[in-house]
């Protein structure tokens, strides 16, 4: 995951070069949807601070284990909701999270 990071944040620089922005204007969110919350926490490790799910239950119980972890704790991750969100998973989504975003 390391490489693979690194070499996202490297085509981020190449592409805010050719257009001229800075690449502390863009914002990395790995995706997280589907992966256990062990791949959140070596993610983390690597210098990822925000996470895309598709599903609010999954936002829920990586929140949950987060609210636990010493690691995260120091500097916590945001979740954004990623696709889109049935009516009924609202009130759900927005006790989830103290950052909720939706893309």
């Amino acid at each position: 995951m390391e490489k693979e990071i690194k070499i996202v944040r490297e085509n981020i620089c190449k592409a805010c070069e050719r257009v001229g922005r800075k690449p502390e204007e863009v914002l990395l969110i790995g995706v997280s949807k589907t992966k256990p919350y062990a791949a959140v926490q070596e993610a983390y490790s690597y210098g990822i601070r925000d996470f895309g799910e598709n599903k609010v239950q999954e936002i829920r119980d990586k929140f949950a284990l987060l609210q636990e972890d010493a690691l995260l704790q120091k500097e916590a991750p945001s979740f954004h909701m990623i696709g889109s969100l049935q009516k009924n998973k609202v009130k759900i989504s927005s006790r989830s999270s103290k950052d909720d975003s939706f893309h």
